[in-house]
């Protein structure tokens, strides 16, 4: 069973975290925490290596009146999850209708095509660490433009996690990139696992907060982001 309770440097609402989906994340990013630990527990390593797949806790009973963080440890829409396999997560999320469910990808338009729109108990999240890519060579994820784009379309509840935060060309266009999307919250926070990322000052992770917070928005900030404000 793989349903547990949150814990650690997790979103303070999430209740649990379920992780059905075994097998390597195909964006490869360069900070990826799941790595990190695959290096220092042989069980990690196994269970996110080799193709994606479906493990036993497939069947587990999810309960209710939860809000559960699906397939925390990988990205459930990432190309190279074969459909069939997040047909069958997705299957089970809907026999158990009286909870929340956080899905978080950075492949937010591989999503539009999986989640019912009758569907209301969905947070469809995505993560967006600066407002460019090319010059960081971080991922093989959609941009983070292309994630906004997307991200935008999906007709539910929305969030976007700002995560590891990273060094922005324009802090207003990463401003203007997560005003987009129109998301219910957002959450910040910090690389905590010293992947030597190009991480903003004080004064720009303050100046983006305001930003946000003055354009209406929720603004959550994780534990981990007190090192850059210190």
């Amino acid at each position: 069973m793989t349903l547990n309770k949150a814990k650690g440097n997790m979103y303070d609402w999430v209740t649990h975290t379920w992780n059905p989906l075994n097998g390597h994340c195909p964006h490869n990013c360069s900070y990826c925490y799941v790595k990190g630990m695959g290096d220092r527990y042989s069980s990690i390593k196994e269970k996110y290596s080799g193709e994606p797949r479906l493990n036993r806790s497939l069947h587990d009973n999810l309960g209710r009146d939860r809000t559960i963080f699906v397939c925390n440890m990988t990205d459930l829409f990432a190309e190279g999850v074969p459909d069939e396999v997040i047909g069958a997560i997705l299957q089970q999320t809907y026999s158990y209708p009286h909870n929340t469910y956080l899905i978080q990808t950075k492949d937010p338009g591989r999503a539009l095509d999986f989640i019912p729109k009758r569907f209301k108990n969905y947070i469809l999240g995505t993560t967006i660490e600066c407002d460019i890519y090319p010059e960081y060579d971080i991922s093989k994820a959609p941009s983070p433009k292309d994630r906004a784009l997307a991200l935008r379309n999906f007709p539910g509840r929305r969030t976007v996690t700002i995560e590891p935060i990273m060094k922005s060309r324009n802090p207003n266009h990463l401003i203007d990139m997560v005003l987009y999307i129109e998301p219910e919250f957002v959450s910040i926070g910090a690389d905590s696992f010293n992947n030597g990322l190009q991480e903003p000052t004080r004064e720009e992770v303050l100046d983006l907060i305001k930003g946000l917070e003055d354009a209406g928005i929720n603004v959550i900030q994780k534990k981990n982001l007190r090192r850059l404000l210190k």
